[in-house]
């Protein structure tokens, strides 16, 4: 979703903060006139702080209050209202600060740039505690996986052994449709073992140590390898490829793990796309960092999916564990990189990777 600064929901009487606040720190913002086209923009986009005129042009500046207050709990709200306004009142509207309507623009461009140093401690906070959560997290699912191992693979490989030994038996029968049945129902199991197996496997994955071992490879030769090994998935699936790769973009780290992510994102967006589409593979350098986008024009992902894509176990596929994108996000942790993903159902999806770029080598002496 896109985001912006400042929303100042207000009739022409604040026009001129917009060029204050933009003079000051080039700070994004827009401007509604009205309760209706504050909330259009407000759903649109993911706004830092709201300035709104309690009479607005419609006099809904209270109501609209209400409705960030109740629905976007993230968003900052300066309230500019009569100068008699109870403040204790103005409280139920979770508002950061109140402003009497007769300050000055520049008194009320104060408040809005105190507002977004708020809205970023207290985004910074959250992502320190989902971080500090999701290690813990990690650490107990490390411990549990090593008990796993022994207690689930073990038994998993005798019954895999046994079902092969009864197939061979099944075969042994004289009647062939006597063996049709069975052996159906043998495929069946072996299928379910097969994804217990793999279910098992990807959840060891994302609980043990990442090895440490560090290479310098090059991000686009690297997809180009990748793309080889999918030509055959994306064709089956009328997928058409777009690449727009820069040379030479030099990182540091496992490119077998680098490979595993871009696998997983190539297949997670061909499932997208089960009749077709295409796949835009770019990459670039941005100062010290490389971005690698992977943009399908798939089905796209419902927002309230969107948020929990990252979620230990959780998927929408029928046959999914769950652990892939996990896995894919440690991955990419462990280069010292970032990963976001942005959705629009319909239309379609972009990962974005951002991973740093390998220091410069000192030439040999």
């Amino acid at each position: 979703m896109p985001t912006l600064d400042v929303l100042i929901a207000s009739d022409t009487s604040h026009r001129e903060l917009g060029p204050l606040l933009r003079e000051r720190s080039n700070y994004r913002v827009t401007f509604a006139n009205n309760y209706a086209e504050a909330v259009v923009l407000l759903r649109a986009l993911r706004v830092s702080v709201v300035l709104i005129d309690a009479q607005l042009d419609d006099g809904k500046g209270f109501e609209l209050a209400e409705f960030v207050h109740k629905s976007l709990p993230e968003t900052e709200i300066v309230l500019v209202a009569d100068k008699n306004l109870d403040r204790d009142s103005a409280e139920v509207f979770g508002a950061f600060a109140v402003m009497s309507d007769v300050v000055s623009h520049a008194e009320l461009a104060f408040k809005i740039e105190q507002a977004l140093a708020h809205h970023r401690l207290r985004m910074e906070q959250a992502t320190l505690t989902r971080t500090a959560t999701e290690m813990d997290a990690m650490s107990a699912m490390g411990k549990l996986a090593l008990h796993l191992a022994h207690e689930i693979r073990n038994p998993l490989n005798a019954a895999v052994l046994q079902l092969h030994l009864l197939e061979r038996d099944v075969e042994k029968l004289v009647e062939r449709d006597q063996t049709e049945g069975p052996k159906r129902r043998i495929r069946i199991v072996e299928t379910e073992l097969q994804r217990l197996n793999r279910l098992l496997t990807e959840f060891l994955e994302l609980s043990r140590p990442q090895d440490l071992s560090r290479v310098r490879f090059d991000v686009a030769l690297l997809l180009n390898d990748v793309l080889e090994l999918e030509r055959e998935l994306l064709r089956q699936v009328d997928v058409r490829v777009r690449k727009c790769m820069e040379a030479e973009l030099i990182v540091e780290g496992d490119p077998e793990k680098l490979k595993q992510v871009f696998l997983n994102l190539m297949v997670n967006a061909a499932d997208a796309m089960p009749t077709g589409g295409t796949l835009d593979i770019a990459t670039h350098r941005e100062g010290d960092s490389c971005k690698v986008d992977l943009i399908d024009s798939g089905r796209g992902i419902p927002e309230e999916t969107l948020s929990k894509v990252f979620d230990p176990f959780f998927t929408t596929k029928e046959a999914g564990t769950g652990l892939g994108l996990p896995i894919v996000r440690r991955i990419v942790d462990s280069f010292g990189g970032q990963i976001e993903i942005g959705s629009v159902v319909g239309k379609g999806t972009r990962v974005r990777i951002t991973l740093p770029l390998a220091r410069a080598q000192n030439p040999a002496a």
